[in-house]
């Protein structure tokens, strides 16, 4: 007698309505699988529910596996995190969470806003496509390697720098001598924009149009390192000058 002969060899058999029992070494289906053990029941706290929603196991440990057509989520012994997916309607998005409270935002949110944390092809980054702010928190944010801004190298993460210089008490109608600001962290490159004003310690002049002090040029450094500039004291009388510098990287 051939194999398959043999596996549906009954040595106790109860026919009659939909009902068989056999002994038998395996069972073929029609769709050509070939199930030689039986199914075991879920023991120990376990429980498996399986219906035309899907599927819902949970462990003993509070741990547990569950999927619908719009829903999948993972997670371990009740911890409160995991792997979650689910279908809005129109995308799926992903989470994973260590149930602390902190947590991986992939797909668009209940908001509206879509997060991304990738690394396609050669790049990699957090994109926000929505258009909405995007923040990054820490104090301090310590950025290791260079820094960019829309494919310009900006010099120790600065975009933008404010630093100002004292430079002293200037006479009557005098200029003062050729001064030096050196950014505490300089530019990569002398790309940038830079603007000075001047503030007195005095009370300001007042009056005549020649009652100025003001910068009167301003020279940038090489490689990005700073400005030197003079000062125009056009004023009838002495004074304490400040300079406020602010700069911008192109």
């Amino acid at each position: 007698m051939s194999r398959e002969r043999a596996v549906f060899r009954m040595s106790n058999k109860r026919m009659g309505g939909a009902s068989v029992d056999a002994n038998v070494l395996g069972v073929r289906f029609s769709d050509g699988t070939y199930q030689i053990t039986a199914g075991v029941a879920a023991t120990g706290g376990t429980s498996v529910a399986l219906d035309s929603t899907g599927i819902n196991l949970t462990d003993p440990f509070g741990g547990g596996f569950q999927t619908t057509s719009t829903l999948a989520t993972f997670g371990a012994g009740g911890s409160g995190g995991g792997f979650s997916q689910w279908f809005n309607g129109t995308v799926w998005t992903s989470v994973v969470a260590d149930g602390n409270g902190n947590g991986l935002f992939l797909g668009t949110g209940i908001d509206g806003t879509n997060f991304n944390l990738s690394n396609a092809n050669s790049s990699s980054g957090i994109i926000n496509p929505s258009g909405a702010l995007t923040n990054i928190y820490g104090t301090p944010v310590n950025i290791i390697g260079s820094l960019e801004v829309n494919g310009v190298p900006i010099g120790g993460g600065q975009v933008i720098k404010f630093q100002n210089v004292h430079v002293g008490v200037i006479a009557s109608a005098t200029p003062s001598a050729v001064t030096t600001l050196t950014w505490a962290v300089p530019f990569a490159d002398n790309n940038y924009s830079v603007t000075a004003s001047v503030e007195i310690a005095e009370t300001p002049p007042n009056g005549a149009a020649t009652e100025i002090i003001t910068v009167g040029s301003i020279k940038k450094s090489a490689s990005g390192a700073g400005v030197t500039f003079v000062v125009c004291n056009a004023s009838s009388g002495v004074h304490d000058v400040t300079v406020n510098f602010i700069a911008c990287h192109l």
